[in-house]
């Protein structure tokens, strides 16, 4: 079962697999938050991370593994949350937007971004 402590508004992940973005991740976490790396990197790619950071600021890294079946526990253990999946996207936006997004002006409030055809 998912652990009770385990909320969204504390996770981070990482799921591009760019080794640039990668490094950036303990800048997205909040203090005592985790990230998870779930993109998959190049096996040579290398990330430099302040291990003084990780415990100052009481940070939990982890990877996941997305090959491994792990998908169908996965989704059964989101469905043990009791939110529904599209409640989970707070923002959807035109694909003119995304740039903007990319550029770091995300919406106020956002959770989750996505394109909507439909944005038009």
């Amino acid at each position: 079962s998912v652990p009770k402590a385990l909320t969204l508004d504390n996770l981070a992940v990482e799921a591009r697999g760019v080794s640039t973005v990668a490094a950036d991740l303990p800048n997205y976490i909040i203090n005592g938050g985790k990230g998870l790396f779930f993109g998959v990197c190049p096996s040579e790619a290398k990330i430099n991370i302040s291990p003084f950071e990780i415990f100052r600021r009481q940070l939990t890294l982890a990877g996941s593994h997305s090959l491994n079946r792990n998908i169908p526990r996965s989704l059964e253990e989101i469905t043990l949350l009791g939110a529904p999946l599209d409640a989970l996207i707070s923002h959807e936006v035109s694909l003119p937007e995304i740039c903007d997004i990319l550029n770091g002006q995300m919406p106020a409030n956002s959770l989750k971004v996505q394109w909507s055809n439909e944005c038009a």
